[in-house]
């Protein structure tokens, strides 16, 4: 009613701006991804910082899951990654969390509910940077397939990983 009043929308009348929330919270998830591989716990610290000023905030929560220890903090990581998979917005931040969720029960020895989460994340054959390299042209064009390339080099290396794991 007072918002109505005014003539001002109830964000305006509470001082919150989207976009200023949504580049406050990138600027932190930025300056975690400074430390994530050579310092967790720097980076752990700047999130929680940020989940201070922004309970909740499902980008802040999604950028946390990597800086928790898998093998030790596994009940943490279902607990955020179930919510988010159930409640999170943005589709990337959904489907990180379930793959963070499948992870989390398969190391518990949870193997269904492991393959029930995997089931729930969509099977995709192509990707935005594969799309581009093929359809784009330029500086465009090499950016996507050099990106692209560092991705699917990566990826078969994990999977001759799994195979061998798979063969043992």
């Amino acid at each position: 009613a007072i918002a109505s009043v005014f003539g001002v929308s109830i964000d305006e009348l509470f001082g919150y701006n989207l976009r200023e929330t949504e580049a406050a919270v990138m600027e932190i998830c930025r300056a975690s991804w400074e430390y994530r591989e050579s310092d967790r716990l720097k980076s752990r610290e700047i999130l929680r910082e940020g989940l201070k000023r922004f309970p909740g905030n499902d980008v802040l929560l999604n950028n946390y899951l990597y800086t928790l220890d898998r093998e030790a903090e596994t009940d943490e990581i279902i607990r955020i990654a179930a919510d988010l998979a159930e409640n999170a917005q943005e589709e990337d931040v959904r489907l990180d969390a379930l793959t963070f969720l499948a992870g989390a029960y398969a190391r518990r020895g949870e193997y269904a509910f492991a393959k029930a989460t995997v089931e729930r994340i969509p099977e995709l054959y192509f990707t935005k940077l594969s799309v581009a390299a093929m359809c784009l042209e330029g500086e465009d064009k090499y950016k996507a397939a050099n990106a692209q390339k560092w991705i699917c080099l990566e990826m078969m290396v994990d999977m001759m990983r799994e195979l061998a794991v798979y063969y043992q």
